[in-house]
């Protein structure tokens, strides 16, 4: 139409051109008929003829100049302005006028010009359209207030609609899931021009109802004081999608390990049963052969025994891994003196330090004091670490220091514990690595040194565990040197408390039992006695001097008494005089021992007999048995389900010289109480039909029963709560396989004597 309309005016142009043109010729034709009319010799006709021609001659001249010199090229000029299409034309325009160089080839040459300029520019909009049109990612240019101007097809792919079906939504209302527009709204329009917004994830609603997750960056735009947006969003849901199916694929491994956790956690009273079986037949067959005469079968039994110590250590760390993995393992705080459990921690680990000949330094605080924590894990703590530092050094010095100190701005002390050695350090690499469950400094530790890897693991959770923390210094080929920080006072938050009849079994020797007083200023002699007379039974008690002999009688009412007769302030004939004097006390035997022959004078204070020092094991036997009592011999129940255990906890005590009534559970236990009054109950928790904790239960409902000590021994986990539930119902709990048979025995011992105390009074 443009192109048309040039063409019209063109040509107006050129009659305008030609209308001017003749009238000037008509003018100059009557200029000439004016000069010619005064010669009166010309004829007027001839004037009008001649002007006429002229007239006629220049008008035919003057069309055909303009038809072929200036109407043809400007027609032919129309006609290509009027058929030109940017996008399509190859050709440009040319006259064919050779050797012309005028205005219109001016014009010619500015409308080819302008031909290619607009070329170059839609062949740019065409690419940049279709760039636009085949991008992955969605663009938008979109108001503040939501009006969309133009999206590209991915945009409109990405929530399931046409390009012109979306450009009639509402970015706000009709596009974005959002709670609080306003809030983004006004976050937006506080952005200036030129400033960035996002990139923020979103979603978007799809036509067919879902949403879809995006992420959105868009740069702030300012046209005639309005905003845009120019957004650059991406479609994100395949990487929610695999997110989800990682997260997915993560709980289901944490899942399967925490399975694993759970199960060896669970199974811990079941392995821990029979290992601890064989870890204390090991013990009895050990004590029994160096009784006998068949010393060649010592070594072997010792082998075993160590061997299974060994095996059940590499079990305990499995399963306090299993159990911390699995959540289980949880604290029990009590206030102890932290300077005597080092000192028995101190002697279980010795023998593991000299056995590479190495020595143990020990550096500590006098003031140590007392600690409130959990005792068994600090205990562990310290071995663990004394254990590593004994393995990895040969021919050294192992060094324990252990300080209690207040930062500053603390009000709570702290326990420090350093154990440092001199073996093959480590690398920064290998420091790493150090504390991961099951990994080694390198692949020849476990084959070189003996190491599981699992008690450094063990070690680091227990100090986490308590509020402390754990570091290490080393130096390759030198040393390495930990150090434990642990708080003297844990808080721990309060938890609330949540058959047939077997026969009694007597001793298969005869053994004594009973109270026994050992008077004696010489304190060599009483641990001897004490060592002697426990193992057959008796429940000894010591007196350093005369008088505090005579207030133990009185209050004990032994059922015989060891008199020294040398001995300082009050000697053994002060002491027999007033024994005998008191009605109370008189019926007791009381045996002298004495370096003197002043038996005459004894027999008549009233002493039951005499023994010379040095005196034998089987000289004092012989004389204890003549006045043993008939109705001092100790009963102890055991309540075990698993025979071969049940078995040997029988022969441990016979060893004694206490008699045993046998019960596979609670339930059966409780019966055989009717028949027979036991005097110590050693009790394990699980059992079939009635276990430990309702045989508690029960137990404290007893009439005659009720008071009866009761020992827990079990290979179950105790919990926090089970601990504190049985510390105000039981006189002990032992686990399996962490107490050894002397430590089993003595406090069965020192339970029996308290059992005793009120028979005699």
């Amino acid at each position: 139409m443009k192109n048309k309309n040039l063409k019209n005016t063109i040509l107006s142009q050129l009659t305008l051109y030609t209308i001017s043109l003749s009238v000037l010729i008509f003018l100059l034709s009557t200029s000439i008929q004016w000069i010619l009319s005064d010669n009166e010799n010309i004829n007027l006709n001839w004037t009008l003829i001649i002007n006429a021609l002229t007239l006629s001659s220049m008008s035919i001249f003057i069309v055909y100049f303009f038809e072929f010199k200036v109407s043809s090229p400007l027609k032919k000029i129309a006609n290509y302005l009027e058929c030109l299409d940017f996008e399509h034309s190859d050709n440009a325009l040319n006259l064919e006028r050779p050797h012309h160089d005028d205005e219109l080839e001016l014009i010619v040459n500015s409308i080819n010009h302008a031909r290619q300029s607009c070329e170059k520019i839609c062949e740019r909009e065409i690419y940049t359209q279709h760039l636009l049109n085949t991008t992955l990612v969605g663009l938008a240019l979109w108001q503040i207030n939501g009006r969309l101007i133009t999206i590209n097809p991915a945009l409109a792919r990405m929530i399931g609609r046409t390009v012109d079906e979306t450009c009639t939504l509402n970015y706000w209302k009709d596009i974005v899931v959002e709670e609080d527009v306003a809030a983004e709204q006004a976050q937006l329009q506080a952005l200036k021009a030129g400033e960035q917004y996002g990139p923020v994830e979103k979603e978007y609603q799809h036509k067919d109802g879902y949403d879809v997750p995006v992420r959105i960056s868009a740069l702030i735009i300012e046209k005639e004081g309005e905003y845009y947006a120019w957004s650059h969003i991406e479609n994100i849901s395949e990487q929610k999608w695999l997110i989800t199916d990682l997260q997915q694929a993560k709980q289901k491994s944490e899942e399967a390990n925490l399975a694993k956790s759970q199960f060896l956690a669970n199974m811990s009273h079941e392995l821990r049963t029979p290992m601890n079986t064989i870890v204390g037949c090991a013990e009895m067959l050990e004590e029994e052969i160096k009784e006998s005469d068949q010393d060649n079968l010592l070594q072997d039994v010792k082998n075993v025994h160590t061997a299974a110590k060994h095996l059940l250590a590499l079990l305990d760390g499995i399963l306090d891994i299993s159990k911390i993995e699995a959540g289980k393992m949880q604290l029990y705080s009590e206030r102890f003196d932290l300077k005597n459990m080092i000192q028995n921690t101190i002697t279980t680990i010795q023998p593991v330090i000299e056995n590479k000949a190495n020595a143990l330094r020990i550096l500590w605080d006098e003031d140590l004091g007392e600690v409130y924590t959990d005792l068994s894990k600090v205990r562990q703590i310290i071995f663990n670490l004394l254990n590593n530092a004994s393995k990895f050094t040969k021919q050294g010095i192992i060094t324990l220091e252990v300080r209690r100190q207040r930062e500053k701005n603390e009000d709570d002390d702290w326990i420090i514990i350093s154990v440092s050695d001199e073996g093959v350090g480590l690398t920064e690499e290998q420091k790493s690595d150090l504390f991961q469950v099951f990994t080694q400094a390198d692949a020849s530790t476990s084959r070189n040194y003996g190491s599981t890897g699992l008690s450094l693991a063990i070690t680091k959770h227990f100090t986490q565990m308590l509020g402390g923390n754990i570091n290490v210094k080393t130096e390759l080929g030198k040393s390495c040197h930990f150090t434990v920080r642990l708080p003297a006072l844990m808080i721990v938050e309060k938890q609330e408390d949540v058959a047939s009849e077997t026969p009694l079994r007597m001793p298969d020797i005869p053994m004594e039992s009973g109270v026994l007083l050992v008077i004696d200023d010489d304190e060599t002699v009483r641990e001897l006695l004490t060592i002697y007379l426990s193992k057959i039974g008796y429940h000894v008690v010591t007196a350093s001097s005369g008088q505090e002999g005579l207030k133990l009688a009185k209050k004990l009412r032994p059922d015989t008494i060891t008199l020294d007769v040398m001995m300082p302030g009050m000697d053994g004939w002060q002491v027999l005089s007033k024994l005998k004097a008191d009605p109370d006390l008189a019926h007791i035997p009381v045996i002298m021992l004495t370096m003197t022959d002043d038996q005459n004078i004894g027999y008549s204070l009233g002493a039951a007999e005499f023994l010379n020092k040095p005196i034998t094991r089987s000289q004092l036997i012989k004389v204890l048995r003549k006045y043993r009592s008939k109705n001092a011999s100790c009963t102890v129940m055991v309540v075990e389900d698993e025979p071969i255990t049940r078995e040997m906890m029988v022969r441990m005590i016979h060893k004694m010289g206490w008699q045993v009534i046998e019960a596979e559970n609670g339930k059966i236990a409780l019966q055989l109480m009717q028949e027979r009054q036991p005097d110590l109950i050693l009790l394990d928790l699980m059992m079939p039909q009635m276990d430990g904790f309702e045989f508690i239960i029960q137990l404290q409902q007893h009439k005659t029963c009720s008071l009866t000590p009761v020992v827990v021994l079990t290979a179950k986990d105790i919990t926090v709560e089970d601990r504190l539930w049985l510390s105000n119902r039981v006189e002990t709990v032992f686990q399996k396989g962490a107490y050894s048979r002397d430590e089993l025995l003595t406090e069965l011992r020192q339970l029996l004597v308290r059992v005793a105390i009120p028979k005699t009074e």
